[in-house]
């Protein structure tokens, strides 16, 4: 008698677990619209899944391991709110007021972590706030050495992430960046927007990606490569107090904690605001984007996922010398963004704070990622948007003729000349140098430089310069090799 109690027990224990999702499936969720849309979770092997929304039916079977996938046909974005239902075997899940629209993963670390009431604009920003078709779903810290199901905080006192209805109870401490573009794109287009934030303070990009990333780029220096798998090793096998106290700056640390939990929801793009902890790696963030665009692509199964990247801002970072790592850290993502036809960034030299690494205005910079996103993917505003980079450097005797991408065409902001330009010849040492603006070309003269053989823009981690194209938008820093 006491055996059958206890296997009774057992077995319906066992069966009130048959059914589970991850919390990002929950009341309030927004559905990416326009995509085949995937739904996945745990149940008893061999159960039939049925899932329902909006007259649409899809089914499946839990496999042997216990997990199911199914996928719904696509939906056009809709603000009226819906209910799904997840039936598996005996069980089911009802989950109220969705929306079909598109969401966001807004990803990276402090800066892009700060939060709504924080900011210079707060005011502004919580006068806005209740607005019933924006959705959060807010990603607080996690680390975890293995890949997780669900989000578990590391404080026990933070509740998992829940879709929330934007307002002042569930948003004002919700990434400040992420909520006025998220805003932005919903008043402009009247499209429904679902934000999802995954934001570390300290966090490095390796932490947010696969185990498997580095071994995947072409041309990723051997030593990048190695220092990653020895850190992954170093992370899996080593007990907590051997670790730093910041486990956000290991490999895999955010990306099992945090991004595995909502793999493979739909989303419609990223918006990464990431660079300031791994400034010291200089050129070398460039083969790191890759990894991490690799990661974010396969883990939410879309070879084409849009990445929206921020140039991080002008800052003294911490007065260490040399200081060119910060702008050989603008050179990675300009030329990772050169280099992936569904990538871009914005510049920001006009947006930080010199003696802070956290400038409390966030207004202008969200707005210009927000301006760039509307006209990439919604077909919405002008092209002046872009930010304009340096093409190619040309000697033409004494000078040099640089080409810009999106020149638009080119200005100086104050109407005075063109600052922070240097040329260096043969040997190398930088002299400062003046430039002439025609159209969307910059012609640089250098009397101390006759023969330039390198040029160099903005490249200072101060530089606050005054160039820009005729919307205001800053041309990014560069250093370009000199061609016949």
């Amino acid at each position: 008698m006491k055996f059958s109690s206890i296997l009774f027990l057992v077995m319906t224990t066992g069966l009130l677990h048959a059914l589970q999702l991850p919390g990002v499936f929950s009341d309030n969720m927004v559905i990416q619209r326009d995509q085949e849309i995937r739904i996945w979770g745990k149940g008893n092997p061999g159960d039939k899944v049925t899932v329902t929304f909006k007259n649409q039916k899809a089914e499946g079977i839990v496999n042997k391991k216990g997990n199911f996938l199914v996928k719904l046909p696509a939906f056009q974005a809709s603000a009226e709110a819906a209910e799904m239902v997840v039936q598996c075997g005996r069980f089911s899940k009802e989950l109220k007021n969705i929306l079909v629209g598109d969401v966001w993963l807004c990803a990276g670390q402090s800066n892009m972590q700060w939060y709504i009431d924080g900011i210079t604009e707060k005011k502004k920003y919580l006068s806005q706030i209740d607005q019933p078709n924006l959705r959060v779903f807010d990603i607080r810290y996690a680390w975890n050495r293995k890949p997780q199901f669900y989000h578990k905080p590391n404080n026990p006192k933070t509740p998992p992430a829940t879709w929330r209805v934007s307002n002042m109870k569930n948003a004002q401490q919700f990434s400040a960046v992420g909520f006025i573009t998220g805003l932005t794109i919903l008043q402009k287009t009247g499209i429904p927007v679902g934000l999802i934030s995954i934001a570390v303070g300290g966090g490095r990009i390796e932490a947010f990606c696969a185990p498997d990333s580095f071994d995947k780029i072409k041309n990723m220096p051997v030593a990048v490569r190695r220092n990653f798998r020895n850190s992954c090793k170093n992370f899996l096998t080593k007990k907590d107090e051997e670790l730093m106290r910041e486990k956000q700056r290991y490999p895999l640390a955010i990306y099992n904690g945090m991004i595995t939990p909502i793999l493979p929801f739909n989303i419609r793009g990223i918006l990464w605001y990431q660079g300031e902890e791994n400034y010291r790696d200089g050129i070398t963030y460039l083969p790191k984007l890759k990894a991490f665009t690799y990661t974010m692509r396969r883990g939410f199964r879309n070879p084409k996922l849009p990445i929206y990247s921020v140039m991080i801002p002008p800052w003294e970072y911490n007065n260490d010398s040399p200081n060119d790592k910060v702008p050989q850290i603008w050179m990675a993502q300009q030329k990772w963004d050169q280099s992936d036809p569904h990538s871009d960034l914005i510049s920001t030299t006009d947006c930080g704070d010199v003696k802070s690494v956290h400038p409390m205005s966030k207004e202008p910079l969200a707005l210009r990622l927000a301006d760039l996103v509307l006209y990439r993917e919604y077909g919405l505003g002008n092209a002046d948007v872009l930010t304009p980079m340096a093409k190619t450097a040309k000697r033409r005797g004494k000078t040099v003729v640089v080409k810009f991408f999106n020149a638009q065409p080119l200005k100086t902001i104050d109407g005075k000349p063109v600052s922070h330009l240097e040329a260096a010849g043969a040997d190398g040492i930088f002299h400062p140098a003046s430039g002439t603006i025609k159209g969307d070309t910059l012609t640089i003269e250098c009397k101390a430089v006759p023969e330039p053989v390198k040029i160099r823009f903005a490249y200072d981690c101060i530089a606050i310069h005054n160039l820009s194209n005729q919307r205001g938008i800053p041309a990014a820093p560069f250093e370009l090799n000199v061609f016949e």
